[in-house]
């Protein structure tokens, strides 16, 4: 008998035994216990070793399963060995079809398990970034003189900047590893009591370091140590004069990230590593980000200013900058965007395109966000899955979220755990009190209120009006508060509430402030435009601008701020629109006169929506191709750039054109690509063309019968607006009464009537134009508090 015939008989002798079928059937069952293992055991937290257990003791069972079949065959007796069995009463051919059966329902089982992971399970991991080890640098042992000492904390900046530019590598924000560092006083010389702390922020490795001073040599040490505090490798020893010192300290972290990388099986890429070795330009950098640590914003802004222009390429010195820049009204908002501001971003924005690792990205979400762009919160909320807490990103998400969702007429509170969350890691930043103190205030939570503000210093109390605030809050003010406001109150201050609804009452209270204390006689202009305008007397006012035009030839500003943030269905507007579209022309013409190099797309813009107000569609339609003319300007302002500013100009008046058409859907779209198209434009300015174009937005889930939708749009377009009380009084009427009216319609009895007070006390010596709103709200007032509509106006006249 050849070879091969005894092979093929072997083969057959496997197939009779089942040996074949029992290997398969041991196998494929194998394989989806391995499966359902591997997808179940992290969900219930059960350690690695779980997994890796249960696999080598099927791997193991293998071979048992094949000796086991050939030795024994399973029959009407039980099992029994198969050289025993009589021929006859085998029963082999039956156990094999047993097997085939039992075959193909356990992969049916397993194309049910891959159908589940493919479009559940997976898809759940897929939304779970994983999460990035981390490595922690701790404060340095400087031994020296007092010219190097600010390499203590410095160089923690400086190796976690390093790290944070490779990609796959993730150093601990070195913000909330000072505050533990100095918190618990560790230093290099305990590395198990610092490896615990690092655990305790989720990093797995941690790294120590000394400088000392010999003479004239700098000997610069690192030592890595894992979770337990047990030394990784040998130290890293470099030695050099100070001029030296940069290039020695980027060749430790040459090395120290070549071992993180080699330990990963990534590829090192030096040229990665390097931000800048300059040491004119480091050592400024370091110290700004220690001034920035504590706050101090404008001082940390000149380092900044002075590390970039000793290296025009440092990447991260440009960041620093800007991001400082964000903190200080004066560079941002103003004439020096122009000069500082739009320069330093400009450079930022070419230099970050080749920013790698988690700086890259953390970098390109804060641009996201100086930009006005609202996808900068779902970036940082990334970053803080994948990366894990860092005050840098905690800081990107909470101001994405406070300053960007007024954009969307969407809710600022959301914020509140992030910036609760960065007080418990940097409870240093008023900035941070100042945010979580007006979300406290828009929920009207006084305690909560009074205790964040008691932690502010007593010049940010007064800076931000927290005695005015406080009052503001309580039922009544009486008139021994009045008194205790006159003495504390600066005098230009304003009387502006953060509640938008309460700003009626905040006047009322800024004029008997001003009764008792003639320190406070600046604010008659004040209150003299405030009175009227959100009493609906709009006619005085406009007449009054319009008196104004006659002799300078030109409008003022104030109404020029006014037309842009209104809408179209304050009534105002349909009376004046037709003098108003000959005033706005010959505004135009005056101020290009006057300023022939500046773009003139805003007065281009308002032409068209007198044009809207006066129902010339044509027109407004004509002004829209104007506007599209400024799309290749490059010109820089306070605002953006042009090109920007009249995109953004261009969508909210097409969106505005096809509502008044009556085509939604395609309004719709229009004020989608007002948020989602337009990105470098200043935030203030985003946030008030957003109003009318979020009014809209409302009237159409008006439209749809969509009340409780409407709500929560005119809710956050009043609470949560982010600008100068100027852009909202005109319409701040509108906004209450149609708060009342949403409340109304979904039955929400109690909130209706303290609304339609509101409106009604406010509007009792409005405008003839508003008389069928103001009509309204009593016939709704008088029915929902059964009381007659005459008493009710004798009662709040």
């Amino acid at each position: 008998m050849s070879g091969f015939d005894k092979l093929n008989n072997f083969w057959e002798e496997l197939k009779k035994r089942n040996v074949v079928r029992a290997f398969i059937f041991y196998a494929v069952s194998a394989w989806l216990i391995i499966q359902f293992v591997a997808t179940v055991f992290p969900y219930l937290n059960f350690p690695k070793w779980a997994t890796t257990a249960v696999i080598v003791t099927l791997l193991a069972g293998a071979p048992i399963v094949l000796i086991v079949s050939w030795i024994y065959e399973l029959t009407t007796d039980g099992l029994k060995k198969t050289d025993s069995v009589d021929t006859e009463k085998s029963t082999s051919v039956n156990t094999g079809k047993r097997l085939n059966r039992l075959t193909i329902s356990i992969l049916s089982l397993a194309v049910f398990f891959l159908l589940v992971d493919k479009f559940y399970l997976s898809a759940e991991r897929s939304s779970e970034t994983e999460r990035t080890e981390s490595i922690a640098v701790f404060p340095f042992s400087v031994q020296g003189g007092i010219k190097i000492q600010y390499l203590k904390d410095g160089m923690v900046d400086l190796i976690s900047g390093k790290l944070d530019a490779m990609p796959g590598l993730n150093a601990t924000d070195p913000n909330i590893i000072l505050g533990v560092a100095n918190s618990k006083g560790l230093d290099n010389r305990n590395p198990v009591a610092a490896a615990k702390a690092a655990a305790e922020l989720g990093a797995n490795r941690v790294i120590l370091g000394s400088i000392t001073q010999v003479g004239e040599l700098l000997e610069v040490k690192i030592s890595k140590y894992n979770k337990e505090g047990q030394p990784v490798g040998n130290p890293i020893i470099e030695d050099g004069t100070e001029t030296e010192l940069m290039s020695r300290i980027d060749n430790i972290i040459r090395r120290l990230v070549a071992d993180e990388l080699n330990e990963q099986g990534s590829k090192f890429d030096s040229e990665a590593v390097l931000t800048t070795n300059k040491l004119e330009s480091i050592v400024p950098f370091l110290r700004g980000i220690q001034l920035a640590r504590v706050g101090k914003h404008k001082e940390a802004l000149g380092f900044f200013r002075e590390s970039v222009e000793a290296d025009t390429n440092f990447v991260l010195g440009y960041y620093r900058y800007v991001e400082n820049a964000g903190w200080i009204d004066a560079v941002r908002n103003s004439e020096r965007r122009l000069t500082e501001y739009s320069p330093y971003f400009d450079r930022l924005e070419t230099l970050s395109k080749d920013l790698k690792g988690k700086n890259g990205e953390v970098v390109r979400a804060r641009m996201a966000y100086l930009n006005s762009d609202i996808s900068s919160e779902d970036q940082f909320r990334k970053l803080l899955s994948k990366y894990g807490e860092s005050v840098e990103i905690l800081n990107g998400l909470a101001e994405s979220i406070f300053h960007h969702r007024p954009i969307v007429a969407g809710n600022q509170v959301d914020a509140k755990p992030y910036f609760e969350r960065l007080i418990e890691l940097d409870p240093t930043k008023d900035e941070y009190f100042i945010h979580i103190i007006e979300i406290e205030e828009e929920e009207g939570d006084l305690e909560s209120f009074n205790a964040y503000a008691a932690r502010l210093n007593p010049e940010s109390e007064q800076q931000y009006g927290i005695p005015f605030r406080r009052v503001m809050l309580q039922d009544s003010v009486s008139d021994k508060e009045i008194m205790e406001l006159s003495q504390i109150l600066k005098p230009n201050f304003g009387f502006v509430t953060r509640r938008k609804i309460q700003l009626y009452d905040g006047f009322k209270v800024g004029k008997r402030v001003q009764a008792i204390d003639e320190r406070f006689s600046s604010q008659d202009n004040w209150f003299g435009f405030l009175e009227p305008s959100f009493g609906g007397q709009h006619d005085t006012l406009v007449v009054k601008d319009f008196a104004s035009f006659d002799q300078t030839g030109a409008l003022r500003d104030l109404l020029l701020l006014m037309v842009q943030a209104s809408f179209e269905e304050i009534p105002l507007w349909k009376k004046y629109a037709h003098d108003l579209i000959t005033k706005l022309r010959a505004t135009k013409e005056v101020l290009i006169k006057m300023f022939p190099d500046r773009s003139q797309v805003e007065m281009d813009y308002m032409i068209g929506l007198a044009f809207l107000y006066d129902d010339s569609l044509a027109e407004a339609n004509e002004q829209l191709e104007i506007i599209k003319s400024y799309f290749d300007d490059e010109t820089v302002t306070p605002l953006g750039k042009v090109k920007d500013q009249a995109r953004l100009l261009y969508f909210n008046l097409a969106g505005f054109i096809d509502y008044t058409r009556g085509d939604m859907e395609s309004a719709e779209t229009k004020f989608d690509s007002a948020v989602t198209r337009v990105k470098r434009v200043a935030l203030d300015y985003a946030t008030i063309l957003s109003k009318p174009r979020n009014f809209h937005l409302a009237e159409m889930k008006i439209m749809e019968g969509s009340y409780k939708e409407a709500l929560e749009i005119y809710l956050n377009t009043l609470e949560t607006q982010s600008f100068n009380i100027v852009f909202s009084s005109f319409t701040w009427g509108f906004n209450v009464y149609r708060i009342a009216q949403m409340y109304d319609k979904l039955e929400r009895k109690d909130e209706a009537i303290a609304y339609y007070k509101t409106f009604t006390e406010a509007y009792r010596n409005a405008d003839e134009m508003y008389a069928p709103w103001v009509d309204d709200a009593y016939s709704r007032l008088s029915v929902l508090v059964e009381r007659p509509e005459e008493e009710l106006r004798g009662q709040i006249n």
